[in-house]
């Protein structure tokens, strides 16, 4: 699609109709925290109850995966706060942000920053700060393992977050610790004050209530950000360019819509179902981006919708992750790196074309 049509779009978006309003914008980050503080009331009166231990435990892991998408929500939530979508006003996107990317354990300013690499160099593979292949290099096997961050979510973030010496490649952003930034420093203030909380519940609560409230909702929230982010970038034509021959419009027409069904769509608030539109203005505010993606339709071959369910999305992100670490760590980096290898040489026969012609 031409780099016209794409920049009819972005302005098209800048309409007044898509902007955020700051009451709306509060209204669904009061509604997900709601929602977490009452899945933990629900935990702790199911803790109380009389029923069979089997029930207590299915009913537990039940409302510990909404919580989960509930800790995703509020992320995403912060996500908008990142793009200055949720407010005008930057004070609020630093304190709303800061609170709900900390039930991921997730410093928020550390966060924004990466992120905007990523909506700057899009489908880049040297400068894009997203889960997309590396180029090779020759950092130590264990530090690139644990960079791929795809085999085992979260783990390897948990990794990253003890060992962060073991993490340092280039350009990463550690997404825990905090930097010697005053807004870095002000975030993980809300990190620590959260996990001040699951120790205080891990002290005084039986372990049960701890697990169902303290460590499986961050599991789920992780294994879905992965997921979702990782996949929204990735599929059988997805096209990572080297930086010689990389342009913007090469990568956003690789983002990927997502539908999961609508109950967890539900949570995902756009970040599946609507990742393309988001792409092309990133200012949308997340509870406008459904308008944004009806308003492309069919017009944009990237707009379809891929529908599923967590389980299929779960196998395209294991087959699509072990093939970033064998071709990204094997081929040659300076050659756009295609997930679907029919149609590699066609693209490598392109990049040479273009390198010839600049010399």
């Amino acid at each position: 699609m031409s780099t016209t049509i794409l920049k009819h779009y972005a302005k098209e978006f800048r309409d007044h109709k898509y902007r955020s309003n700051l009451y709306h914008s509060l209204f669904h980050f009061f509604k997900f925290l709601a929602f977490v503080i009452l899945f933990f009331i629900i935990q702790y009166m199911l803790l109380k109850s009389s029923i069979d231990n089997w029930v207590y435990v299915s009913i537990a892991l039940v409302i510990a995966f909404f919580h989960g998408l509930s800790y995703l929500s509020l992320w995403l939530i912060g996500h908008d706060c990142g793009h200055q979508s949720f407010s005008n006003n930057h004070k609020v996107n630093q304190l709303v942000g800061s609170i709900a990317t900390s039930f991921m354990l997730m410093n928020y300013e550390n966060f924004r920053r990466s992120h905007n690499m990523h909506h700057n160099f899009i489908g880049n593979i040297e400068k894009d700060e997203a889960f997309g292949p590396k180029a090779k290099r020759k950092d130590f096997w264990l530090q690139r393992l644990i960079r791929s961050v795809v085999l085992i979510p979260f783990f390897a973030y948990l990794m990253a977050i003890l060992f962060p010496s073991l993490t340092k490649t280039p350009n990463y952003v550690n997404y825990f610790w905090p930097d010697k930034t005053p807004n870095s420093i002000k975030a993980f203030v809300f990190i620590l004050a959260y996990l001040l909380l699951l120790a205080l519940i891990a002290s005084f609560m039986p372990f049960s209530y701890f697990f169902f409230v303290g460590i499986l909702p961050i599991l789920v929230a992780w294994v879905f950000f992965l997921i979702t982010t990782f996949l929204n970038h990735t599929g059988a034509d997805t096209v990572w360019y080297p930086n010689e021959i990389w342009t913007y419009d090469k990568g956003v027409v690789n983002s990927i819509n997502l539908s999961y069904g609508p109950v967890i769509d539900y949570f995902l608030i756009g970040l599946g179902r609507d990742h393309f539109a988001h792409h092309i203005n990133p200012s949308i505010p997340h509870y406008k981006l459904k308008e944004a993606t009806d308003y492309i339709g069919s017009s944009h071959p990237n707009n379809r919708i891929v529908k599923g369910n967590f389980f299929k999305f779960l196998y395209y992100y294991y087959k699509y992750s072990i093939k970033r670490i064998i071709k990204g760590y094997f081929e040659n980096s300076k050659q756009p790196f295609r997930y679907n290898q029919a149609q590699n040489k066609s693209v490598k026969a392109i990049a040479n074309l273009k390198k010839d012609d600049n010399t």
